[in-house]
């Protein structure tokens, strides 16, 4: 029984940590949009903008989950 337990478990993190990468990358587009900056960087195309937040929300996240965070 308690591996059902701890499979749903899983699946419940990794259901937090996507909410919170997707939101972070939303966040970060609007920021992009408003500003054309992200950061300290200025990525030109959306394109180029949407790749980046997704690399700085993941990096993010493996930084602050204290779980695994895939690399892609």
């Amino acid at each position: 029984m308690p591996l059902a337990t701890e499979k749903v478990n899983r699946r419940s993190k990794k259901k937090v940590i996507q909410e919170a990468v997707s939101s972070a990358i939303e966040t970060l587009m609007r920021e992009w949009k408003a500003t054309g900056k992200m950061g300290t960087s200025h990525p030109k195309t959306e394109a180029e903008a949407r790749k980046q937040a997704a690399a700085i929300a993941y990096a993010d996240a493996r930084r602050h989950a204290g779980a695994k965070v895939p690399r892609r």
